[in-house]
């Protein structure tokens, strides 16, 4: 026979293989990509725009692009800068030997390389605070931007660490959700440990009742609440405060605000790490590549691996779905409603969260946003908040946070009548 849960299931299976097919087919962002790699060599492309393109999309494709060649080769790109002052050789020579020999280990893990790009980094810093100092009190000879190289150099820096702390919160997601298998830990008295919440929210939502007791309930929802905050840090290299502060805060923000219209004078904590268990299972998602070997290597799969973007991007919307299909029952769980009160309430609360979000990006402005985020992640080429634009880059349209606005208070407008006429009580 086929259930109700067979037919979610299926949706959201079919849903994550359409989105993972239509973004690894459609090609338009990554041929934009492509129209920026420098040709025939990369370095000309950096002497012309006078800036070191320090962005995972550029120096992506320009490794991706260079990477069979052989080191005479390569060398023989720097030729295209022979013509430019000594010190912008200088500088755009380490520069060069740094960034293809950190994609070549992003790339292979190549020892060598390891090293080879640390040296390289040293002395670009080196000529670089030297060129500084030098021209503190004067006009830039070389007439050269070095922020979103600096900023590069720090996501570099960071590296070794992003890794070190993904791996730890990886174990530390699973090693929890193993503590939570049922019978894995005895229980106390009466009281299931924590952890078998966290289980079974992610794998059997339908067993679990209002009437649980659990024991370490707080303690989890603040670990669990800090893991989530760490991992967006994590995920930006460290190199950002405004990324996992905003992200976090929206996040946390639907969380709470839900786990506040399910309380109904029950234990706050236990319905909190309910509705954080699916986002660690996500966290885990994003982290499990920052783990082998950094934020960029992600991001070079996603600019060169069309495979990649497949995979990851089915695997993550199927776990958004599933998410949001844990968030209807946990709703008929906790609150005590029917299937149409359970859904009713996660849509309100998903527009509330979604209309400050447009607020935000209509009061900042959505290029700035970008920027302001580019500027700290490096994902795509810095200079585009000055060339063009980065709506115009990647087509998203200027009226989206206008849209997002609609469509939340639209959404909010369906689901608060639905949620405030719906009294049916169930019974666990």
């Amino acid at each position: 026979m086929i259930t109700r849960n067979f037919l979610i299931t299926l949706f959201v299976l079919l849903a994550g293989l359409t989105t993972g097919y239509f973004a690894a087919s459609g090609t338009r962002d990554f041929s934009k990509i492509k129209a920026l790699e420098p040709e025939p060599q990369p370095m000309q492309w950096m002497v012309e725009w006078n800036i070191l393109g320090a962005s995972s999309a550029v120096l992506s494709n320009t490794y991706y692009t260079t990477r069979n060649q052989s080191q005479h080769e390569i060398d023989e790109g720097l030729e295209a800068v022979k013509g430019a002052i000594d010190m912008k050789d200088h500088i755009l020579d380490y520069y060069w030997q740094f960034f293809m020999n950190y994609y070549r280990w992003i790339d292979t893990g190549d020892p060598k390389a390891k090293v080879s790009f640390k040296l390289a980094m040293g002395q670009f810093k080196s000529v670089l605070s030297y060129h500084k100092e030098k021209y503190k009190d004067g006009p830039n000879t070389s007439g050269m931007d070095f922020t979103e190289a600096e900023t590069g150099i720090a996501v570099a820096e960071n590296t070794a660490s992003s890794v070190r702390w993904a791996r730890v919160i990886i174990v530390v997601i699973i090693f929890l959700l193993v503590m939570g298998i049922p019978g894995f830990v005895r229980d106390r008295a009466h009281r299931r440990f924590a952890g078998s919440l966290y289980f079974d929210v992610n794998f059997r939502p339908y067993t679990i009742t209002s009437l649980s007791a659990y024991h370490g309930t707080r303690r989890l929802a603040i670990l669990m609440v800090v893991l989530y905050v760490l991992g967006l840090a994590v995920f930006s290299s460290f190199t950002s405060l405004l990324f996992p502060l905003s992200l976090g805060v929206s996040g946390l923000l639907y969380v709470f605000g839900l786990a506040l219209l399910f309380n109904s004078g029950r234990d706050l904590f236990k319905i909190v790490v309910s509705l954080m268990a699916p986002k660690m299972i996500i966290m885990v998602a994003l982290l499990f590549m920052v783990a082998i070997r950094g934020p960029i290597y992600f991001w070079y799969n996603i600019w060169v691996s069309e495979m990649f973007k497949l995979i990851f991007l089915s695997v993550f919307v199927m776990l958004i779905f599933r998410k949001f299909q844990i968030y209807v029952v946990m709703g008929r769980k906790w609150s005590r409603r029917n299937a149409a009160g359970s859904v009713a309430s996660v849509c309100f609360v998903l527009g509330f969260q979604l209309l400050l979000v447009g607020l935000a990006l209509h009061f900042f402005g959505i290029e700035e946003s970008l920027a302001a985020f580019n500027d700290d992640l490096l994902v795509l080429p810095g200079g585009l908040s000055r060339f063009g634009g980065i709506t115009t880059h990647l087509g998203i349209p200027a009226g989206l946070p206008v849209w997002t606005i609609c469509f939340s208070l639209g959404l909010t407008a369906i689901s608060l009548p639905v949620f405030l006429l719906n009294r049916q009580v169930r019974k666990d």
